[in-house]
C-alpha cells in the first residue's frame, strides 16, 4: 500500500485514468461524450452543452464527479445531483479517498453508478436540472451563514433569558427563529408572554 503517493510513477500505479475511462464509459456508449482529457489524477468528458470532470485529489485522494453545463461558471459534484432526488442517500456520494488501487476502483465504481443512475437530465443538459443544483448550492449556503449565527447568538440568547431580561431573549431568538430548536421556540414564546406583561 501507498503511503503517500506523490510522484506520477507513484499515482499511476494506482490506475485512477484507466480506471475511469472504463468506469465512465458509459458516457461515451449511451450519451455521446467524448474524453477530451486523461491525466493520472483527472479525467474529463465533454458533450455539446455539458463536461463530466472525474478527479483524484493531488493532495486530499479524494476521488469524486463534477458536473456542469458549459454555458454556466460553475459544476456541481455528485452529492448535490444525488440530493435532488434523495437527500439522505446523497451522502453515499460524496468524495472517497483512494490510496491504494483497490481503493480507487471501488470509489471511482460508486461514483460512476452515481452518475449513471440519477445524471441522465444533467448528462441530456436539461437546464432545468442546473437551475435546480444552483438553487440547493444558495439554499445551502444560506442555510451555512444562518448555522453560523445561530452558534454565535444561541448562548446569548440563553444567557439573556436565564438572567430575565425578556427583551433581549426576544429580540435575539427571533434574529434566528427558524434555527431554534423546539424547547427554543418555547422559550421564545415564553420571553415574549413575560416581556409583553411588563
Amino acid at each position: 500500500m501507498l503511503k503517500n503517493p506523490k510522484n506520477t510513477a507513484e499515482r499511476r500505479s494506482l490506475g485512477f485514468s484507466k480506471e475511469a475511462r472504463e468506469l465512465f464509459s458509459f458516457l461515451e456508449v449511451q450519451w455521446e461524450f467524448k474524453c477530451v482529457r486523461q491525466e493520472n489524477t483527472f479525467v474529463r468528458y465533454e458533450s455539446a452543452d455539458v463536461y463530466v470532470n472525474v478527479y483524484h485529489g493531488r493532495s486530499s485522494f479524494e476521488i469524486g464527479v463534477e458536473i456542469g453545463n458549459k454555458s454556466s461558471e460553475h459544476s456541481f459534484n455528485l452529492e448535490a445531483l444525488v440530493a435532488l432526488f434523495d437527500k439522505e442517500l446523497s451522502r453515499e456520494y460524496w468524495a472517497a479517498g483512494g490510496r491504494t488501487a483497490e481503493a480507487v476502483r471501488r470509489a471511482l465504481k460508486k461514483q460512476a453508478e452515481g452518475l449513471s443512475r440519477y445524471g441522465g437530465s444533467a448528462l441530456s443538459g436539461h437546464q432545468s436540472i442546473f437551475d435546480r443544483l444552483e438553487q440547493l448550492r444558495t439554499d445551502r449556503s444560506a442555510a451555512m451563514v444562518l448555522d453560523s449565527k445561530a452558534y454565535q447568538i444561541r448562548p446569548k440568547a440563553d444567557a439573556a433569558f436565564r438572567r430575565g431580561d425578556y427583551k433581549e431573549a426576544v429580540k435575539l431568538y427571533s434574529s434566528i427563529e427558524t434555527a431554534l430548536s423546539p424547547i427554543e421556540r418555547k422559550k421564545l414564546q415564553l420571553a415574549k408572554n413575560k416581556a409583553a406583561s411588563y
